[in-house]
């Protein structure tokens, strides 16, 4: 097989949080919809970034899932999901806050 050189088609991540982001944006998503988020719910901010897949529903853990297509597997595309990421930990734990007080 000469010709065999194999591509990276798709990689699966896991990105651990703590419990109380967890539940803050599982919870928040739930509660306000599309409606009272700022752009839209958490998972859809992730496709928006170029996730595929997106699930974080707790049932393998305090991990957020999803896949890249190799091709955007990126520096860039990795600064676009962490964005999303540290915005939607704060939309979450404010509204957290506030349905708590």
């Amino acid at each position: 097989m000469k010709n065999f050189k194999p591509t990276v088609e798709w990689t699966t991540y896991a990105v651990p949080v703590v419990l109380e982001h967890f539940l803050a944006l599982t919870e928040c998503d739930f509660q306000c919809g599309y409606d009272d988020m700022d752009v839209c719910t958490f998972d859809v901010a992730l496709e928006n970034a170029g996730c595929v897949e997106v699930d974080y529903n707790g049932h393998f853990g305090l991990s957020i899932f999803f896949k890249l297509e190799g091709e955007d597997d990126t520096a860039e595309r990795w600064k676009e999901i962490e964005a999303v990421f540290d915005k939607y930990i704060i939309i979450a734990t404010e509204w957290k806050v506030k349905q708590n007080t």
